[in-house]
Order: C-alpha cells, then sequence, then structure tokens
C-alpha cells in the first residue's frame, strides 16, 4: 500500500488481513466506532493520521 489512506475496499481488506475488529481498529486509533465504520463503508475516507498510527500498531513500524 503507498502513503495515502486507502479506499473503503482497501481498508476493509486490510482490517481481515490483520485480522482486525471494528472495536480492536477503533481502540488502537481513538475515535469512535461510528468513525471506523463510515471508513469502512466508504462515506467517510480515513483520514491520514488514522491510518498511519492503525499502520504504526497493526505492523509495529511507520509506514513507508
Amino acid at each position: 500500500m503507498n502513503k495515502y489512506p486507502p479506499t473503503a475496499k482497501q481498508f476493509s481488506a486490510y482490517m481481515e488481513k490483520h485480522g482486525l475488529t471494528l472495536r480492536m481498529v477503533y481502540e488502537m486509533v481513538g475515535v469512535s466506532k461510528s468513525a471506523v465504520s463510515l471508513w469502512k463503508s466508504g462515506v467517510h475516507p480515513i483520514p491520514y493520521s488514522s491510518w498511519y498510527t492503525l499502520r504504526s500498531k497493526v505492523e509495529g513500524k511507520p509506514p513507508e
């Protein structure tokens, strides 16, 4: 994945690939459950700062 926030489809695939639940994501990123649901459905794009934080925590290193 590139450094830009993913599309809703890519975000869902990332969650599935890493075995992430909505709860895990919103707790890691520090947002509401509804925010993650909106990102996953594509209603709102995931902010880059949230994407960066999530990937850093899941992958153990900052994204490239």
